[in-house]
């Protein structure tokens, strides 16, 4: 039987699934820049980073706004730098040109909330890591937060410390922004937040996904040429990734578990989503 489908258009609108934010780290690729899923990650200094004389990692060196860095993996083994949990987290490592001016923006949020995470600095031999927490409410520029940490700056010390902050009913996003200033590597773990937020915001591109809900595959179909897919779970956690070539893309969904997906589509004319449900 010939497969038919309509084309759905977004119209500027959010994703209706809502979910709160728990995130540790473990559930990127060890080493990943600016790791794609929850966070909009904003790398204002654009700046290379400082690495270690003897210890090797993946894109050491590179310009980042934060790495995901699991210690036991970087060869030999980083020691004294253990993560609060797990065996991940996000590191903000030292630009070159100093201060550094890297951003974590949350996805838009539909309520206010509890922020809370864990940070330290690795080592105080360079001074102290300093950050700022924020929120806009209006977009996700970087012009647009207000800080709401008292002073210019916190600064965290070099043992895992926990933060917590209200974020109120007006702010449509929160970030934690790195503002270190020539010190080393701002460590980072373990992000809650108890609030709501939206999922991803769509875009003005026709797509379609078919079954749904789907058991074994399911297909994304564009008007124009699909150049990559991820796929989210409801917490904003990316858990399908990969580069495509073709307008309609199959995936499989046998191991992913019961629940409702955010599939993000980057074409040539700009980026969809759609939701779909997995049921077995």
């Amino acid at each position: 039987m010939k497969k038919l489908f309509t084309f759905l258009f977004a119209v500027c609108i959010f994703a209706s699934v809502s979910a709160q934010i728990n995130d540790g780290a473990e559930n990127y690729a060890s080493f990943t820049l600016n790791p794609t899923g929850t966070w909009t990650w904003n790398d204002v200094d654009q700046a290379e980073t400082y690495g270690f004389s003897g210890i090797a990692f993946e894109n050491s060196g590179s310009a980042m706004a934060a790495i995901v860095f699991e210690p036991a993996a970087t060869n030999p083994a980083l020691t004294g730098a253990d993560p609060h949990g797990g065996s991940k987290y996000f590191a903000f490592f030292a630009s070159t040109t100093p201060p550094n001016n890297d951003w974590m923006i949350s996805p838009r949020l539909t309520s206010g909330g509890t922020l809370t995470f864990w940070a330290r600095s690795y080592v105080a031999d360079y001074g102290l890591e300093r950050f700022k927490v924020l929120t806009s409410t209006t977009d996700n520029q970087t012009a647009s937060f207000t800080a709401i940490t008292t002073g210019t700056y916190v600064e965290a010390p070099i043992e895992w410390t926990q933060y917590t902050y209200t974020i109120p009913a007006t702010a449509k996003y929160f970030a934690i922004q790195c503002v270190s200033n020539d010190a080393f590597i701002f460590l980072l773990d373990d992000v809650q937040y108890t609030g709501t937020t939206t999922s991803i915001e769509e875009s003005n591109i026709a797509s379609s996904v078919y079954p749904n809900p789907a058991s074994d595959f399911v297909t994304f179909a564009t008007e124009s040429n699909i150049n990559k897919v991820e796929v989210f779970n409801v917490v904003g956690q990316l858990v399908y990734s990969n580069v495509e070539t073709n307008n309609q893309v199959m995936v499989s969904v046998r191991d992913f578990s019961n629940g409702v997906y955010i599939a993000k589509l980057y074409t040539n004319n700009g980026v969809s989503t759609q939701k779909f449900n997995v049921v077995k």
